[in-house]
């Protein structure tokens, strides 16, 4: 449901991979956008899968836990299959991120940081 809203931002980026599955133009002709539509998945990532996430995780956690302790569940193996699929996604959620935080240094980096050139060279030259 809500948590594939960031999965749309992810899908367009995907496109700018011109080294993988992406449109080769698109990254060359479009950095910015590139970083624009990365910085855009990164947020409603953040939003969505690491702020929102533990609290509708904690809400089903509770829920599930009180049907088993009330006896009422139609079956405690989905009870529990539910439960340690919601913490395995949770947990993927969070060593998702790590990977996203980590590229996304990389690509800030590489847009941030001009490309060194010979005027580069020259300056460095310069300053010894």
């Amino acid at each position: 449901g809500n948590s594939e809203i960031s999965t749309a931002a992810l899908a367009v980026l995907a496109a700018f991979d011109g080294g993988g599955h992406g449109v080769v133009a698109l990254e060359d002709g479009f950095p910015n956008l590139k970083v624009a539509v990365g910085c855009l998945f990164m947020v409603s990532f953040v939003a969505i899968r690491v702020v929102a996430w533990p609290f509708f995780a904690y809400h089903l956690t509770s829920d599930l836990l009180q049907v088993l302790a009330d006896g009422q569940a139609h079956s405690v193996f989905v009870c529990y299959a539910n439960l340690g699929g919601l913490l395995a996604l949770t947990l993927l959620q969070f060593y998702w991120l790590t990977e996203i935080v980590a590229r996304a240094k990389v690509e800030l980096a590489t847009f941030l940081l001009p490309a060194p050139g010979p005027a580069a060279a020259h300056d460095h030259l310069k300053s010894s």
